[in-house]
This record gives C-alpha cells, sequence and structure tokens, in this order.
C-alpha cells in the first residue's frame, strides 16, 4: 500500500510575506496587511533584484494583493487552497508490516 500525504493551504493561513537576499540573508518579513510593493533591492547591495515597475515588480505587487483580498474572504461560497509541494520525497509506506 502506498500513502500519499498532501499539504493545502488556504489564503487565510498566510499572515506575511517575506523576502530573504540571497547576499546577505537578511529577511524581511512583512505582514500583508501592509504587504503593498514588493522590494527591489537589500541594504547590502546597489544592485536591484529587480526594476521598480517592472513586469515582475507588477505580478508580485498583483499577487500580494491577492493573497491579502482572499485571505479576508469570509461570506464566498467556496474556498481556495494553495497545494505545497514536499521538500522531502515521503517514499513508500507499507500497511502490511513489510
Amino acid at each position: 500500500m502506498t500513502v500519499e500525504t498532501k499539504t493545502t493551504i488556504q489564503p487565510s493561513d498566510i499572515s506575511a510575506i517575506e523576502f530573504e537576499c540571497l547576499k546577505c540573508h537578511t529577511v524581511t518579513h512583512w505582514p500583508l496587511e501592509v504587504a503593498k510593493n514588493p522590494l527591489t533591492r537589500c541594504h547590502c547591495s546597489e544592485e536591484n533584484w529587480m526594476p521598480y515597475g517592472g513586469d515582475t515588480y507588477v505580478a508580485l505587487a498583483n499577487f500580494m494583493a491577492l493573497l491579502n483580498r482572499f485571505s479576508k474572504a469570509k461570506a464566498e461560497p467556496y474556498r481556495v487552497r494553495l497545494a505545497l509541494n514536499s521538500a522531502l520525497p515521503l517514499g513508500h509506506v507499507s500497511g502490511d508490516g513489510d
């Protein structure tokens, strides 16, 4: 027998968004209520991660707005969930002793 474990989250489970600089590993953590625009660079560098107002910037800003909107949706006749890929393979689980 193979057992599958599935993890889902719904937007209301998401309370914040984080950005981590891969150069200095500074983490900036913003609650969704205040997250409006993505960071464009870290304090440790003058190099921009993305141009302000560019495609990636706009996509991230829209994503944060959508997460914020759906995290507050209470009276909808449906529920939105996000599935997460497992970081570690679960492997084969046997139910018959082998």
